[in-house]
């Protein structure tokens, strides 16, 4: 199985775990941008990085959207 390194945290993962942020959540982009200018969009970001950011916000966490 091919691995994934998230580029925020550096955690390695399966590479299915690996999360894309929808243009909708601009605003966690622009958060992640600031903390790691070199994270690029398209590269994603895992369900950890993302349940932090969103949690941060005060939003929901990636699984209790599932």
């Amino acid at each position: 199985m091919e691995k994934y390194k998230c580029p925020v945290c550096g955690e390695e993962m399966e590479h299915d775990l690996m999360v894309f942020l929808k243009h909708t959540d601009h605003h966690i982009i622009d958060i992640i941008l600031k903390e790691h200018p070199q994270w690029v969009h398209g590269d994603g970001i895992c369900r950890e990085c993302l349940d932090y950011y969103k949690k941060s916000m005060g939003h929901t966490s990636y699984m209790d959207e599932l």
